[in-house]
């Protein structure tokens, strides 16, 4: 039972964890039309543009090379992702999906999830190569996100995507899905079209039934986020912005609620206080 409590603690802390790594890099941000500039210094502007870039590419390409880095990455990513497909009996050749297989999935809610988190990390993505970026190269923070930053957050969740499909195409009973690979592109662009102004009176939420996963039969063999039937999604169109085109701008409501775009399970809230 202590362990069971211990481990129902951890997921806790993970999702927080996460939540937290979504909207921090929506604090670091100027709210001044100008660019704020924390210091100047031309020559060091100059090698930290080069560096960078170069250090980075560098790491990756050195660490991709790495038989045991792979394994290691893969492992632990579907661990995380996946408990119930880590058994090396579950290790197949690379196959696609097939339509017959899709239809005997116990849910399709797996869809929503895709899309769901294809669309929320774009812009925090963003965030984190344009500030960290800027503020290393040039001692600034931009007042607005630069373009390449937008295109070069979209294209790396849209790589990781293709990356987890991968995995997924060498276990048992999961393979390279490509309705799965569709909705985590249609959620880059959905993060696209909401930076860019064209959808701004649509908002995506999620939440999750807890108690739907606590009854289920491996609530207590699993972690929660690994149960695709307890996922619940709710769309939002403002009328009144679609008709008028009058943004009204609330910076605590989007770092909050339309950033992480989690509403609580406030069922399971009410239930564990009155029941």
């Amino acid at each position: 039972m202590t362990q069971f409590r211990l481990k129902k603690k951890l997921e806790h802390f993970i999702c927080k964890v996460f939540i937290v790594l979504i909207i921090l890099p929506l604090m670091i941000y100027s709210s001044d039309e100008n660019d704020k500039v924390l210091y100047e210094n031309e020559k060091f502007v100059e090698i930290m543009k080069v560096a960078i870039p170069v250090s980075i590419v560098s790491g990756v390409l050195i660490l991709a090379s790495r038989e045991e880095f792979r394994k290691y990455f893969s492992d632990k990513w579907t661990q995380f992702t996946s408990p119930n497909h880590t058994s090396l009996d579950q290790q197949i050749d690379f196959y696609i999906k097939p339509l017959s297989e899709q239809s005997m999935q116990n849910t399709q809610c797996d869809k929503g999830v895709h899309f769901m988190f294809s669309y929320l990390p774009v812009i925090p993505a963003a965030m984190i190569l344009d500030r960290g970026y800027y503020i290393l190269t040039e001692g600034k923070i931009k007042s607005e996100l630069s373009d390449w930053s937008i295109w070069s957050g979209a294209a790396f969740v849209t790589g990781f995507g293709l990356l987890e499909e991968y995995m997924d195409g060498h276990q048992e009973y999961e393979g390279f899905d490509l309705i799965d690979v569709a909705f985590n592109t249609a959620g880059t662009l959905f993060a696209l079209m909401k930076h860019y102004g064209m959808i701004d009176y649509i908002d995506f939420y999620w939440s999750f039934n807890r108690r739907m996963h606590e009854k289920s039969v491996n609530s207590k063999r699993y972690p929660w986020w690994t149960y695709m039937s307890g996922y619940e999604f709710a769309i939002n169109i403002d009328l009144y912005l679609l008709l008028t085109d009058i943004k009204n701008d609330n910076n605590i409501f989007d770092l909050l609620i339309r950033t992480p775009g989690y509403i609580p399970d406030l069922k399971k809230l009410s239930y564990s206080q009155y029941n």
